[in-house]
């Protein structure tokens, strides 16, 4: 099994750190470097209404390069016009402390090492269980936003929300891939 370690870059560049590694400080990834895709785990995130995938992204390029923590997603319709599919604000922490799940914040870089893969999941509502309801979209195209470039993958998710809200969807903090997942 091969896995590979998030590795964020705190304190890249801060008082202390060598002329070398100051030197080659890793760039912000560009799209043209970059390879997407979805997983849905075989339908391992179905079930009561709801629906996810996962968002697999590889570093195609020669140099290391770093992405957000949380790289913005969006969807689109089949003619290319961007959907109101909004990720939530503020997601919850998958474990929860003491005082129950906390609000995570991600604002640390990840890097990404040549042939480094990281995984974010995407989760929703896929049922219309909204007594008001059908209120669902079911975009052809997840877009990612890289930089000033974009990555699109084929998407087969369905989501749905309350009339006249706009669906919404939790989005995970990017993190190591492992051939276990």
């Amino acid at each position: 099994m091969k896995s590979f370690e998030a590795t964020p870059l705190a304190g890249a560049g801060a008082a202390g750190a060598s002329a070398s590694a100051t030197k080659h400080a890793p760039t912000a990834c560009q799209a043209r470097n970059l390879h997407v895709t979805l997983d849905d785990r075989n339908g391992a995130f179905d079930g009561m209404s709801q629906s996810g995938t996962v968002l697999t992204v590889r570093n195609t390029g020669a140099e290391a390069c770093t992405l957000p923590p949380v790289p913005l997603v969006q969807f689109e319709d089949g003619r290319g016009h961007r959907l109101s599919v909004v990720r939530r604000s503020a997601v919850r922490a998958r474990q929860p402390g003491p005082h129950g799940a906390k609000v995570t914040q991600h604002v640390v870089p990840v890097l990404l090492e040549p042939g480094a893969v990281r995984e974010a999941t995407l989760h929703w509502v896929s049922g219309e269980v909204f007594d008001d309801s059908h209120n669902c979209v079911q975009p052809p195209w997840l877009v990612l936003k890289v930089g000033q470039g974009e990555l699109r993958a084929a998407f087969k998710g369905h989501l749905c929300a309350p009339a006249g809200a706009h669906q919404v969807f939790d989005q995970s903090a990017l993190q190591a891939h492992t051939d276990a997942q």
